[in-house]
């Protein structure tokens, strides 16, 4: 098959309903099988949370990770204490954390 007929072949299936245009950002829902998408997404969640604790998405963090992360950057010549190892939610809670480790607190002139 020459590439001229490839590539009409292939137009004339984006209009069949049998084909699932998988190249497209916007494909066709309908033949997807989201009950059974939605029955894996919530195992994968189940599982996820079967042994969640709050206590680790709060600073210092998760235990385990805080261990390999100092275990990596041993790897690579670079000692760091687990204890000075802090895991945040995002930039802005570790952005929030350095500030309040390293600066102090200004009053503002009408305080005084």
């Amino acid at each position: 098959m020459d590439v001229s007929r490839l590539v009409l072949s292939t137009l004339r299936s984006i209009g069949a309903h049998d084909a699932m245009l998988f190249g497209s950002p916007y494909p066709d829902s309908g033949p997807f099988p989201w009950k059974r998408i939605n029955q894996y997404a919530n195992a994968a969640i189940a599982r996820r949370h079967a042994n969640w604790n709050v206590i680790d998405d709060l600073p210092p963090g998760n235990a385990e990770l805080i261990r390999q992360i100092a275990r990596r950057y041993a790897e690579n010549g670079v000692p760091v204490d687990p204890e000075e190892i802090v895991i945040t939610v995002g930039a802005m809670e570790a952005t929030n954390l350095s500030l309040q480790a390293v600066a102090r607190a200004i009053r503002s002139r009408s305080n005084h």
